[in-house]
């Protein structure tokens, strides 16, 4: 491998399917090496409720991302969603002593640390403290203040916490299948990556990543990130009432959702029907599964809507919202966001990336290639991620191999 190359790995292990990526990072430029898809068991609306049984579809995903990719993995950075995920703005400051009064980088070190002095429950662990940006004498938007001069030097950060447990059980699951976590990624921070444009971020907008177990929004104004949060509701709660207002599968109704569903009656052909199985003489009306998608997507809507409304959020994003994940795929699902937040509404498509791989301009890879453009850019920043496989005894790993393959019989 030439000097100028790294490879980087990201594991995005869903409610609904595990995926595993390899990408080669050269000058820059992303290259998509391979790729593990795989379905997903042992997760509940992104938390891990079966260690083993995740792990070995864990195992699964990642070999099959080696086999295509070439290379043995040994670390990945992951990403992280569910209902325990707190977040909020923390602010610090410095008063700016020198005899110019010009910042310096120590002035910036000491501002940013009071912005990180909050006090943590002990059953929660950082997962990241992002810098908004800082502010000298009251005026706000600066990305880097050194050489600046001013009296006094605010720095504005948003902290993300995970609950300890759940971050403990989504890591020794990667270690029973013998990987290493270098650093876990909220998964709205990661889908942004791949999703928004730079401008977009500056201007104000809303990336809403509906997974299969879970909604991740997150809010970014002047180029970095304001506000973020998760409804513990995704496409998974869609197919659960298809199943249930159709009197079918569950395997039967996420295959209805994905061929036929649509977001909005108005889009409906009247006159459209689908049988309910293949095989099947029973038939069922685009109208009718409509009756069934569209109420649970407006849930969603509301519930975002209002978090929005109540924390002034909504006229603070002229560029509106991006869809991204899984359910994205929906037909009419942009339209209507569009009617419900009356605002510009668009589909995230994952971008800044090469491959020969087909197909991964697709929603649904938006946050694992969201983890490698995370990797390629940022280094592990919270302790304690690393090294814990340590003492794990590989007949461990051995014995979740037997048992996955077993099961799978």
């Amino acid at each position: 491998m030439a000097k100028d190359e790294e490879i980087v790995v990201a594991i995005d292990i869903g409610t609904s399917k595990i995926c595993t990526m390899v990408g080669k990072v050269t000058s820059g430029q992303l290259e998509i090496l391979g790729m593990g898809f795989t379905p997903s068991k042992g997760m509940r609306k992104g938390i891990v409720v079966n260690t083993q049984e995740i792990a070995g579809f864990i195992i699964d995903s990642v070999e099959k991302a080696e086999k295509e990719s070439g290379f043995e993995i040994e670390s990945t950075v992951i990403g992280i969603t569910g209902g325990h995920i707190r977040s909020f703005n923390n602010k610090g400051e410095t008063i700016i002593t020198g005899p110019k009064l010009e910042i310096t980088a120590l002035d910036k070190k000491r501002a940013l640390k009071t912005a990180l002095k909050v006090e943590i429950p002990p059953q929660y662990k950082p997962i990241h403290s992002l810098i908004r940006y800082y502010i000298v004498d009251g005026q706000k938007g600066i990305n880097n203040p050194i050489g600046m001069f001013g009296t006094k030097l605010e720095a504005e950060v948003h902290i993300v916490l995970g609950a300890l447990t759940s971050i403990r059980n989504l890591i020794k699951a990667l270690n029973l299948a013998s990987i290493e976590v270098e650093d876990i990624v909220l998964e709205s921070v990661a889908s942004s990556l791949s999703v928004l444009s730079e401008e977009e971020k500056n201007e104000g907008v809303a990336l809403i990543d509906i997974g299969a177990g879970t909604t991740d929004v997150a809010v970014f104004v002047d180029g970095s990130i304001l506000y973020s949060f998760i409804v513990p509701v995704g496409g998974e709660t869609i197919t659960n009432d298809i199943r249930i207002g159709l009197k079918t599968s569950y395997k039967n109704a996420e295959r209805i959702k994905c061929s036929y569903a649509i977001a909005m009656e108005k889009l409906t052909d009247p006159g459209a029907y689908f049988f309910l199985e293949k095989g099947s003489e029973k038939i069922v009306t685009a109208t009718k599964l409509c009756y069934i998608v569209e109420p649970r997507l407006l849930e969603i809507f509301e519930i975002i809507y209002d978090r929005f409304e109540k924390e002034n959020l909504l006229n603070l994003i002229p560029r509106g919202l991006v869809l991204s994940g899984g359910s994205s795929h929906i037909y009419g699902i942009d339209e209507i966001a569009k009617s419900y937040f009356l605002a510009p509404v668009r589909i995230g498509i994952p971008k800044n990336f090469v491959s020969n791989i087909d197909n991964l301009e697709n929603p649904i890879y938006s946050t694992c290639i969201g983890l490698l453009l995370y990797s390629m850019s940022y280094k592990p920043k919270v302790e304690g991620f690393k090294k814990e496989r340590k003492n794990l005894i590989k007949g461990l790993i051995n014995k979740v191999r037997k048992w996955f393959s077993e099961m799978l019989k």
